[in-house]
């Protein structure tokens, strides 16, 4: 369907978060490295890194967004709802990340779990992974 602008803006959302990954990766066939970031400024490479993972969370963001109104008519509406939609799916998930992150923090502070160095880091990857969940 061309009239709708929907399918293109799923493709955009899809493809923006290749860039920092190509761009990392050329970083370090230029620089010849061996592993990542190996001959690269430690600066240059963490900021362009940390960028990848905030795009690539604005992606999967507006690609949720945008694939909600996939087979919708559309109409004035829309455009208002998309944006609000967005807007509650990237504060939310700020929230949650943020509450899960907290959790772990007391639950480690505040429990024997140190003494267990390899429960200590189950539950550590169980938290990281558990905020995937809501």
């Amino acid at each position: 369907d061309t009239s709708s602008p929907v399918e293109p803006l799923l493709f955009g959302a899809m493809i923006s978060a290749v860039n920092p990954v190509a761009t990392l990766s050329v970083m370090d066939i230029i620089m010849g490295a061996e592993s990542p970031g190996e001959k690269c400024d430690p600066l240059l490479y963490s900021l362009v890194f940390g960028e990848s993972v905030l795009n690539d969370a604005v992606a999967i963001g507006l690609f949720h967004t945008f694939n909600k109104f996939h087979d919708t008519t559309s109409d004035g509406g829309l455009i208002l709802e998309a944006m609000a939609s967005f807007i509650v799916t990237s504060f939310g998930s700020v929230a949650t990340g943020t509450g899960i992150g907290l959790a772990c923090s007391y639950f480690c502070k505040h429990t024997s779990i140190r003494d267990h160095p390899h429960l200590e880091l189950a539950i550590l990857f169980l938290f990281s992974y558990g905020a995937y969940a809501f």
